[in-house]
């Protein structure tokens, strides 16, 4: 009984310490992921910057998240249907397709989906639709 508590104890410790390194955003880490978004021009650098700052998405940085991806993906589509995108990372992108965007972005990443969209991505596909019809019902 004593080595199955024993265990519980550190698996549960164990679940903490993953919780808490993945979920913490320090003001550091906030302050940087914030100076360092302007910074992203490709695909290639929002997945990095996902890798290293996705627990600080929030406020001023989810904006400028959603900055980035509307510019991605209007601007660097072809880039997209190259990448080996992980579902998280989909997630996110899906995530930062919102109602932030300029008329202009949600029309030129609608023209994009038209022409470009791939099985690999239909989820991001299928948001920038969604977003194009609920804001042309506006």
């Amino acid at each position: 009984m004593k080595i199955c508590i024993k265990i519980f104890s550190l698996s549960f410790l164990s679940l903490i310490v993953t919780f808490n390194c993945h979920a913490a955003c320090s003001i550091y880490k906030a302050k940087t992921a914030e100076e360092t978004i302007v910074g992203i021009k490709s695909w290639s650098d929002l997945d990095e910057h996902f890798a290293e700052f996705h627990s600080c998405d929030d406020g001023a940085i989810a904006e400028g998240y959603s900055d980035v991806i509307s510019m991605l993906l209007t601007k660097k589509w072809k880039e997209l249907n190259s990448l080996k995108i992980d579902d998280e990372f989909k997630k996110f992108i899906v995530s930062h397709i919102d109602k932030t965007w300029e008329e202009s972005e949600i029309t030129s990443a609608s023209n994009n989906v038209n022409s470009y969209c791939i099985d690999n991505i239909k989820e991001i596909c299928e948001a920038i639709m969604i977003l194009s019809n609920n804001f042309s019902k506006l």
